[in-house]
């Protein structure tokens, strides 16, 4: 599959954006949400986005830190793999030739071959995908769709942990992953330019859309009949909660059967099965923080109450009493 590289587009940040936000425009990096890829967007989110009826996600810390990163992932890409790179320029922009209104951008491109490198720094949340066998899958989405548009059979993905160990993956062009996702992403591009929202899912990125949208609509006290495909999930929903309570219950009886088999015990085991283990965590002793003064540390020592004299404000010093008696117990001497 791999041809010579097309020309990019080589834009200006203000051009950028009007592509960016042109009715219907998809880049490579909004795959993995159509796809249901993506923690943090879904399909259905980014719809909103896209036709205007929640704000786009501002600029996080996280994605600044990760643009900032780039070069240093770069420069350690290099240093692993012995490839050179060159960066193509952040507002360079490849459109597939099938579909104009699919695009990318490249982080980095290798010299010999022009095959697309994704850099990616992955912070403490995400630090642990890095080290499965395969790159995370939204990241090899992205560059599956950036190898279709740039006409190349191969890529690689390289990653940051917050170990600062340099995790890379290469990976071949899939044609039938390719395939799916772009029925997928078509779907997504009508619904987008008919204005038909895509089916809503369960993603937590949904429901914060939802609520958005719930939020930004004057209060309302009407009461709306459900019909249709609504009715229908408003009775599934309340099958599914009466399930959850049901199943929710069951837990609790095994648990304690398991419990009342363990006594003392923190494991135990089906040999061969499923090992099992519960901890009960203590619960904090009961203290009290009170002023300070002659009179209640008399009273404190007189009925053998341990206690501890606060120094961190001489001016008002405290007196943290531990171990208090329990109800009905006397210390009197």
């Amino acid at each position: 599959m791999s041809v010579s590289l097309r020309d990019p587009l080589l834009l200006k940040r203000g051009q950028w954006l009007a592509l960016r936000n042109e009715p219907g425009h998809i880049g490579a990096s909004q795959v993995p949400s159509i796809l249901g890829l993506d923690p943090y967007q879904s399909a259905w989110s980014l719809w909103c986005e896209m036709t205007g009826r929640t704000e786009p996600k501002p600029v996080t810390a996280a994605m600044q830190s990760g643009l900032a990163l780039e070069p240093v992932i770069s420069n350690l890409y290099k240093e692993e793999t012995g490839r050179e790179l060159y960066d193509p320029g952040r507002y360079a922009v490849w459109q597939d030739e099938a579909l104009p209104w699919l695009s990318c951008t490249i982080d980095r491109l290798m010299v010999h071959g022009d095959y697309p490198v994704e850099l990616k720094h992955a912070g403490r949340w995400h630090s642990s995908e890095w080290y499965e066998p395969e790159a995370p899958k939204r990241h090899q989405a992205q560059v599956q769709m950036q190898m279709r548009i740039l006409g190349k059979a191969f890529g690689s993905i390289a990653g940051l942990p917050d170990t600062l160990e340099l995790r890379y993956f290469d990976i071949q062009y899939d044609d039938e992953f390719v395939a799916e996702a772009l029925y997928s992403i078509e779907a997504f591009h009508k619904c987008v330019i008919d204005n038909v929202p895509p089916e809503i899912d369960g993603h937590p990125a949904t429901t914060a859309a939802i609520r958005r949208l719930t939020k930004e609509s004057p209060a309302d006290s009407r009461v709306v009949v459900l019909t249709g495909a609504h009715a229908q999930a408003a009775i599934a929903l309340q099958a599914v909660k009466e399930m959850l309570k049901k199943v929710e219950a069951e837990k609790d009886k095994y648990q304690n059967v398991v419990m009342e088999a363990l006594r003392d015990a923190t494991h135990g085991t089906v040999p061969g099965v499923i090992n099992y283990s519960f901890k009960t965590s203590k619960a904090p002793e009961p203290k009290l923080v009170i002023p300070w003064s002659e009179k209640v540390e008399e009273l404190l020592i007189n009925h053998s109450i341990p206690f501890t004299t606060s120094k961190r404000e001489p001016a008002r010093p405290l007196i943290e009493v531990k171990n208090l008696p329990s109800e009905g117990a006397s210390n009197a001497k």
